[in-house]
């Protein structure tokens, strides 16, 4: 049975995004493991371990999950670049992290949810300063799913906090992002069904039709 891990920040630390891209993939077929840890970086996964929330009252053994899943799913960068703007730092190591992070687990495929789009109450943390990560991210070549298209019409309605959208904006991400996930399937089942199809057909076309009852 095919694999898939989900790990990441409070976007998908036991969230209805997280139940949702769950429930859609095993419905697919796959076996899903969630491992979300509120208020982490792509850093944080990188250099601990246990991974844990600040107050430690929820953890996640690395150690634990698959390896080498045919499918991980990394929802990190809100965190990441909220310190970025704070500190004022640079997007460049969050995307250089990122990447080690995902080549840490191997996966067949992997899709990095960047961070959605952020609302007005927040002051500390901008939409330019995303714009900064995802821009970082195009330049090192590093593919990111940008989270603010399916995002933006629901937090600009008011759903969520600012940056955590409520329920069913936070159900229609997880929609994009599985519907992102079948964009980079190939779909090489029903192109070999075709070439066979197509195969036989030339065959009954070319071969002389005494031949077809030897």
């Amino acid at each position: 049975m095919p694999t898939a891990l989900i790990i990441g920040d409070s976007h998908v630390d036991h969230s209805p995004m997280a139940a949702e891209m769950k429930r859609l993939l095993e419905a697919k077929g796959l076996a899903v493991t969630v491992a979300g840890v509120g208020a982490t970086s792509a850093l944080t996964w990188l250099n601990q371990n246990p991974v844990c929330r600040p107050n430690r009252d929820w953890c996640v053994d690395v150690n634990t999950l698959p390896k080498r899943p045919d499918w991980l799913l990394v929802s990190l960068g809100t965190n990441d670049a909220a310190n970025m703007a704070v500190s004022n730092g640079h997007p460049e190591p969050i995307v250089s992290n990122v990447r080690k992070l995902i080549a840490r687990f191997a996966p067949k495929s992997s899709i990095w949810i960047g961070p959605p789009w952020l609302g007005d109450k927040v002051t500390y943390y901008t939409n330019q300063d995303n714009e900064r990560l995802y821009a970082a991210a195009a330049r090192a070549g590093v593919p990111i799913f940008d989270s603010r298209i399916p995002t933006r019409s629901f937090v600009e309605a008011g759903s969520g906090d600012g940056v955590h959208l409520g329920p069913v904006g936070q159900k229609a991400w997880a929609v994009a992002v599985v519907k992102e996930m079948q964009k980079k399937t190939i779909p090489w089942l029903p192109i070999a069904g075709v070439a066979v199809a197509t195969f036989a057909a030339m065959y009954l076309l070319y071969t002389p039709r005494d031949r077809w009852f030897r």
